[in-house]
């Protein structure tokens, strides 16, 4: 089932795996003009409570240092509340992990490299 999330006007949707479980999909270029649209995203998903928040980057085509913060924001969003945040990277997605690897933030997050790996890893 698709959940829009309104985020600056614009309609982005989310998909609930399971109960408890949101995915939201990011494709395209992560850099200083997306950042904030996926931070807002990651802030109305958050806000809906799920256990696990699961950002799918399969799609990502370029990662800037403010896609980098953006990710990491998201652990703030996550924090102290009751979600928990979830990475699927596929495996040789470089865009996306390396410039986690070369900032030394990669190990902050909980990565999968698919949904089946994610559901196999949390027993949802």
């Amino acid at each position: 089932m698709e959940l829009p999330i309104e985020v600056s006007g614009d309609a982005d949707a989310a998909e609930w795996l399971r109960p408890g479980v949101l995915m939201l999909t990011v494709e395209g270029d992560l850099d200083m003009l997306t950042a904030p649209h996926l931070t807002g995203r990651i802030r109305a998903a958050a806000r809906l409570g799920p256990a696990h928040l699961v950002l799918d980057l399969a799609g990502v085509t370029f990662m800037g240092s403010s896609g980098i913060q953006a990710l990491v924001a998201a652990l703030d969003v996550t924090r102290d509340g009751p979600t928990r945040l979830h990475l699927l990277v596929p495996p040789g997605c470089r865009v996306v992990e390396r410039p986690l690897q070369v900032t030394g933030v990669l190990g902050l997050f909980h990565t999968c490299p698919d949904v089946n790996g994610f559901l196999r890893d949390t027993g949802t």
